[in-house]
């Protein structure tokens, strides 16, 4: 069964669909990304790549659905781009109706888990890395279930993956037989990860230059020929996220280098180590994720670059039917309770002073606030305040050290607009536009 084919088998339930606008369907490029980290990052600088062309593009992320004829506001953080076919199917149909060329789509375990990734007819599948980690509890098949994504596939897809973790060499020494695979690593995990065939695209750096509080700088080497990317994002692992999505532009056939490095300086990834200046001192960055973040940060405090590091973050609750359904509530809790003792440890071990407040209440929070507290407790300077705008408000004002610039890192959320409350209230709530609030208060000695 051809593309067009199977596009219009997905989409033969649907109501009101123009049927003759999805005889161009074949003409439409479908690219599915998966990964434990990257796929949204990836996702997006792919997304605006083609937008600065011109390309006719559509987005399905977390980080927000960027398309013709959605419910979703842009920028709009998405729960789960891709939770259930029907995701799917208004994703094509917005597609095949606009007459895109691309449709991006981000995938994770849960779609690839339920089969809903199978029968997509993707002409390009990406996975950016594999932390074997990552949802052991809920899935504990988690490895295999993301492989899944490249085994599933015809042979007439093309397949793109990083080589940085031992996974995924595996998994090309085991496809690539018979699949047209695409490789990224950088030099230095091409050598710890055993890597003794050609690969695509090679990371290299200058060590000293290569990252920085700044942003980052590496040679991106394909071939015999280097490109010099220069870029604020944060975080070295940012140089993955890039390196996936010029490699596929390039198996585009659309990559123009020259427009591609002014993408990537002008890049902001909305809620993914995104940064506001507060001032020469104070700096705030909004993420959703605090691995390996903190320990980033870390290097750079050791290195001189920056102060303190402050950390707002919290529990987000359990109990609300939308997140739950799948899982048991027992396996639900125990998840958490890793997840928290983790991520505690991990800022206990890598940051100066904590705020603990919450990111979404739940019905079921307490008992994770205690155990949050219970980490710390004695360990490190701390503070609780649940009330998340104040939280931020009483880390912006914390003194730093004379001459050197805070980190406030604000994790947790992302770009995410909606806050649960408990018993089903919700609220808006946006970490980067409270912070810029918080800042007009302060300059303007004036209150909201």
């Amino acid at each position: 069964m051809n593309k067009q084919m199977k596009i219009r088998n997905i989409l033969k339930d649907i109501e009101n669909i123009n049927l003759s606008k999805i005889e161009d369907a074949s003409k439409l490029t479908i690219i599915g990304i998966t990964g434990s980290r990257g796929k949204s990052s990836t996702a997006y600088i792919i997304y605006k790549y083609l937008k600065r062309k011109g390309i006719k593009a559509i987005l399905y992320s977390s980080i927000g659905i960027f398309s013709y004829n959605t419910i979703y506001k842009a920028n709009e953080a998405v729960e789960n781009p891709m939770r259930s076919m029907e995701m799917v199917k208004n994703a094509l149909k917005e597609a095949c109706e606009a007459r895109a060329k691309v449709l991006i789509l981000e995938v994770n375990e849960e779609a690839i888990n339920k089969g809903i990734t199978k029968d997509i007819p993707m002409d390009i599948r990406v996975i950016t890395n594999i932390w074997a980690k990552q949802n052991d509890i809920l899935y504990p098949d988690y490895v295999n279930i993301k492989k899944k994504f490249f085994r599933e596939a015809s042979s007439d897809t093309k397949f793109i993956m990083s080589l940085t973790d031992k996974d995924l060499v595996d998994l090309y020494k085991e496809l690539n037989y018979d699949k047209k695979i695409t490789t990224f690593t950088s030099e230095y995990l091409k050598e710890a990860r055993g890597v003794d065939f050609d690969v695509d695209y090679i990371i290299k750096s200058n060590h000293d230059k290569f990252d920085s509080i700044k942003g980052i700088t590496f040679i991106l080497k394909k071939g015999e020929e280097e490109i010099v990317i220069d870029s604020n994002l944060l975080m070295p692992y940012s140089s993955f996220n890039i390196t996936c999505a010029y490699s596929v532009i390039s198996e585009l056939k659309l990559m123009d280098d020259s427009i591609f490095k002014e993408v990537i300086k002008d890049i902001k990834i909305p809620g993914r180590d995104e940064v506001i200046d507060v001032s020469e001192y104070k700096k705030i960055i909004v993420s959703l994720n605090l691995v390996p973040q903190l320990e980033i940060l870390k290097k750079y405090k050791e290195r001189g670059e920056i102060g303190k590091i402050i950390v707002v973050t919290g529990s987000t609750g359990l109990g609300f039917a939308s997140w739950d359904s799948g899982h048991d509530m027992e396996t639900l809790t125990k998840d958490k309770r890793e997840a928290v003792s983790f991520a505690f440890k991990y800022i206990l071990n890598n940051a100066d002073y904590l705020i603990i407040t919450t990111s979404d209440r739940g019905d079921i929070l307490n008992p994770f606030i205690e155990l949050e507290k219970e980490i710390v407790e004695g360990k490190m300077e701390y503070m609780m305040c649940l009330d998340r705008k104040e939280a931020i408000k009483k880390a912006i004002d914390i003194t730093n050290d004379e001459g050197k610039m805070n980190v406030t890192f604000v994790s947790g959320r992302g770009n995410r607009n909606v806050m649960c409350l408990e018993k089903g209230k919700i609220t808006l709530f946006n970490d980067k536009e409270v912070i810029k609030k918080l800042i007009g208060v302060k300059k303007n000695g004036k209150k909201n």
